[in-house]
């Protein structure tokens, strides 16, 4: 576990993150009470051995075998909520954010996805408790 966000190394591949235009950065919005950053989800996502504890690694799969030709179709994908299923989508909005250690409310990144298909009972309570279940950061 690292002390702050900021000793966390962040290992997203740059050509993954988007592009800091405003119809990203509108998605989300930086919250004081937020409870993951993108710098921490990235460090669970683009590690291959924690993509499979965390169950992330067919997106891990995905985000990693994209070509630059296929990087702008991607992010149009998860922007119009339209890329993979909503788990993984949800995961992706916050881990290509360009505002890297901002933190964000994931249980809102939930709400946001328009594009949700027969969540599962309990999910957004999943969301919600994201970063106790996957420690990466100290907390009070």
């Amino acid at each position: 576990m690292f002390k702050s966000v900021f000793n966390v190394p962040d290992i997203c591949p740059a050509r993954l993150i988007f592009p800091a235009e405003e119809r990203f950065l509108s998605r989300l919005t930086p919250t004081q009470k937020g409870n993951v950053s993108p710098v921490e989800l990235s460090w669970l996502l683009f590690n291959r051995s924690r993509a499979v504890e965390t169950g992330y690694i067919a997106l891990h799969d995905v985000l990693m075998a994209a070509r630059s030709t296929d990087i702008p179709r991607i992010h149009d994908d998860i922007d119009a909520d339209d890329f993979m299923m909503h788990d993984y989508r949800i995961v992706a909005r916050v881990a290509l954010d360009p505002r890297r250690h901002d933190y964000f409310d994931f249980a809102e990144a939930f709400d946001n996805d328009q594009n949700i298909k027969s969540p599962r009972v309990g999910e957004r309570r999943y969301f919600m408790n994201f970063h106790l279940d996957n420690e990466v950061v100290e907390r009070l």
